[in-house]
């Protein structure tokens, strides 16, 4: 590979290194707030459009996922999320992460264990458009059979 090959390949990787590291800051933060309430700091990091699809297969809007946190219908209790991953494609960013939570819904309290992906977009300012959750399934192995 020739240098200018080089630059340039560095000149692409570059910018996506500070996408990928700016979408992680705003998962971190949307991840602080849900564990807050913090509504307000979440309507500012949601688009209007935004699908927010949880491992229930429940589907809510923006709106009305921010009305079930406003309520305390929806309580998360703690949050750990491992495994990120972000990949930039044309006018998003597409974060995927194993999450494990501690919610209460309607004050039934539910252990979480879910592969996530959040698509965000790269416009200013950065908001994310959908949220999909799917519960990990437990292998045999996990309980002795294989």
């Amino acid at each position: 590979m020739r240098r200018s090959q080089v630059n340039e390949a560095m000149a692409r990787l570059l910018p996506e290194a500070a996408v990928t590291e700016a979408i992680l800051t705003l998962e971190a933060r949307r991840v602080r707030a849900m564990l807050e309430a913090d509504v307000d700091q979440l309507a500012e990091l949601i688009d209007d459009a935004c699908v927010y699809i949880h491992g229930s297969g429940a589907c809510d809007s923006k709106e009305s996922y921010l009305a079930q946190l406003r309520s305390g219908a929806l309580v998360y209790r703690a949050i750990y999320v491992s495994e990120r991953d972000v990949t930039v494609h044309d006018g998003c960013a597409l974060a995927t992460f194993h999450l494990a939570a501690s919610i209460a819904v309607a004050g039934e309290l539910r252990d979480l264990n879910s592969r996530c992906s959040a698509v965000w977009s790269l416009d200013e300012p950065r908001k994310l458009l959908l949220f999909q959750s799917t519960p990990q399934a437990v292998s045999a192995s996990q309980f002795g059979r294989t």
